[in-house]
């Protein structure tokens, strides 16, 4: 990188523009997460009953989630998540695109987290959950004061490499038109390139970039070229 070009790190236009960006990712992660942890804690629980009509829809959801790629669920919900959600709010409804991604990546994270919280509390010892029930609690007092404070502080591992891949997976709602870090830099970046490029060859106009120059409307490349002579 040349050095006269460094003094654009500390442009605070250009600070603004990605901090504009990074703030867009970090809301994305946190609403998806916020999202994704009670609806995996509640299929991690519905895998682990031992009432089928509960179970098996839990594994049924878990598996065919966890097959899908994120970045397929975030364009359908970009493409038809309006048309998902107007029988609830109305003909009119429009799904903002900033949720549409957070509902993609809402609904991949929930299946990975109630495999991991799941694994958590099935790694606990038996003794846990069988000296709960001499005590006299039930199975959820059992769970909410034994088995998940437990459970909890050995998923933290594997729980917080997801919600790193979480904010790594943010980049993918560019896909749908949400401008977060990543897409900002990319459209900034081959821009400024195209700018450069353009301009250095609008003398010749022989170079495959020159078609990148503007001109007004209706006129053509050549006639621009010899104007731009004169």
């Amino acid at each position: 990188m040349r050095p006269d070009t460094w003094g654009m790190f500390v442009d605070p236009a250009i600070l603004r523009f990605f901090g504009q960006g990074l703030l867009e990712t970090l809301s994305i992660a946190a609403a998806s997460t916020l999202l994704s942890f009670p609806a995996g804690l509640l299929f991690a629980l519905g895998r682990l009953s031992r009432r089928a009509w509960i179970r098996w829809p839990s594994i049924a959801y878990i598996e065919a989630i966890r097959a899908l790629p994120v970045l397929l669920l975030i364009v359908y919900f970009g493409i038809k998540g309006s048309t998902l959600f107007r029988p609830l709010f109305g003909s009119d409804f429009d799904l903002p695109r900033f949720w549409a991604g957070v509902l993609g990546l809402s609904l991949y994270t929930s299946a990975v987290l109630a495999e991991i919280i799941r694994a958590g509390i099935v790694s606990l010892p038996r003794g846990q959950a069988e000296a709960a029930r001499a005590l006299g609690l039930s199975y959820a007092q059992s769970l909410r004061h034994v088995i998940l404070p437990q459970a909890l502080r050995l998923m933290v591992p594997a729980m917080m490499g997801q919600l790193t891949t979480v904010i790594k997976d943010t980049s993918l709602v560019g896909t749908i038109g949400v401008f977060e870090l990543s897409a900002r830099a990319g459209p900034s970046t081959r821009s400024s390139s195209t700018r450069s490029r353009c301009c250095s060859s609008s003398r010749s106009c022989t170079s495959s970039s020159a078609s990148r120059c503007r001109r007004p409307p209706g006129v053509s490349r050549s006639a621009a070229c010899r104007a731009s002579h004169r």
